[in-house]
């Protein structure tokens, strides 16, 4: 069953507790249900989804559903204050998400259409292959099949590559190829050593046609997943933007590090992983379930890791996790290529959000409007502005 979002959930800062007053805790009740329902839908099969599915638009009619938590009872329990108290803020702001989260999952759970796009965002050009010489490759012009170019016999499909060497290279330094993602794409490439890289929109990797005898080294930038193939004599390097590099013998693990970000993070999911510095003797080694950011010269490790969200692209689903407004349109700009411009003051708040990526622009605006946040479309520019 195709969905197309899952949960919404907002604050007025990153705070998790827990702290409810009494008008909201049937609402919140209802809420943790719903957060429930949700961790059991992701974590099922198709077939189970589909019974879930059904069973829960049997059970919750569009007219039983209750989307809101009981203003009435909270205005009559202050009606006699000219000025609210202080927690009546923190109480409606909490009310609201909860409308909010509830609304959001009975849209999912109902099946509720979104309305389709009118007008389609120009997509940037496809995936390609540039080869050592400058030639190019757009490999969404070229059939899907082998097709051999500079000594490397690849296997082409519409979202992967795969390399083979003809014959051993007789060069001291193999030739290296380029592959870049644009935006709203991501694609996997299988090396000659097998290898396995997957990158996110916006990407690219220069990787050589034949590896040496003692060492691999790629170098990439943006987003990518790393499935190495294990050869412990020979460990594979990743140059990430000239200013780290990882070391890894046979293991899988997540690099983030897109141009103009702030921070490089490296999480590392099953095996080993060293992170070093580029002339520098600074390092760090990451076990399984794992992350260190790089950020000013200094290595950090975040309190909490929420592994699901970090790769949560892998299956093209965005999942912020009490992500500011700026995470989330930097994601979104990303992924539909426009540029994004705030209007007035900034919507202050952090989301909670599973949204599918094959959602169009324009679901993603009507998506955002639910929480107070306007999304305006001009040319190839999304204006953000408070409701």
């Amino acid at each position: 069953m195709p969905w197309k979002f899952i949960l919404f959930k907002q604050s007025s800062k990153r705070d998790k507790s827990e702290n409810h007053t009494d008008p909201c805790k049937e609402s919140v009740s209802k809420a943790r249900q719903m957060e429930d329902k949700y961790e059991s839908f992701m974590n099922a099969s198709p077939a189970e989804q589909e019974k879930m599915f059904a069973e829960h638009k049997a059970t919750s009619p569009r007219d039983k559903f209750d989307l809101y938590p009981d203003w009435e009872s909270i205005n009559k329990k202050f009606a006699t204050s000219s000025r609210p108290p202080m927690n009546l803020y923190s109480m409606m702001a909490a009310a609201a998400m909860i409308g909010i989260l509830l609304a959001l999952a009975y849209l999912f759970f109902t099946g509720h259409k979104l309305k389709e796009p009118t007008q389609g965002i120009a997509r940037a050009k496809g995936p390609e292959l540039i080869l050592s010489n400058g030639s190019v490759i757009d490999l969404d012009n070229i059939p899907n099949g082998a097709f051999t170019a500079k000594g490397i016999h690849y296997t082409k499909t519409d979202t992967s590559l795969m390399c083979r060497l003809l014959e051993p290279y007789q060069v001291a330094i193999p030739d290296t190829h380029k592959l870049t993602v644009p935006s709203g794409r991501r694609y996997q490439v299988t090396l000659a050593d097998g290898s396995i890289i997957l990158l996110n929109a916006s990407s690219q990797l220069h990787f050589p046609v034949q590896f040496s005898t003692n060492e691999r080294w790629v170098y990439m930038q943006g987003e990518a997943f790393f499935k190495v193939n294990a050869d412990r004599v020979k460990p594979f390097f990743v140059n990430v933007n000239n200013e780290v590099y990882t070391i890894a013998t046979g293991t899988a693990f997540n690099i983030r590090a897109y141009e103009g970000t702030e921070h490089i993070k490296a999480t590392l999911i099953e095996g080993h992983l060293s992170v070093k510095v580029y002339r520098s003797s600074k390092s760090t080694t990451l076990q399984a379930g794992q992350q260190v950011n790089y950020k000013d010269g200094k290595f950090v490790s975040p309190d909490h890791l929420d592994l699901n969200q970090v790769i949560a692209w892998k299956k093209d689903i965005f999942h912020f996790n009490n992500s500011s407004i700026d995470e989330i349109m930097e994601e979104i700009g990303r992924w539909y290529n426009v540029k994004i411009q705030y209007e007035g003051k900034k919507p202050c708040t952090y989301l909670y959000a599973v949204l599918d990526r094959s959602m169009s622009l324009e679901a993603i605006i009507e998506t955002m409007s639910l929480i107070q946040v306007h999304l305006r479309l001009e040319g190839d520019t999304l204006i953000v502005s408070s409701l």
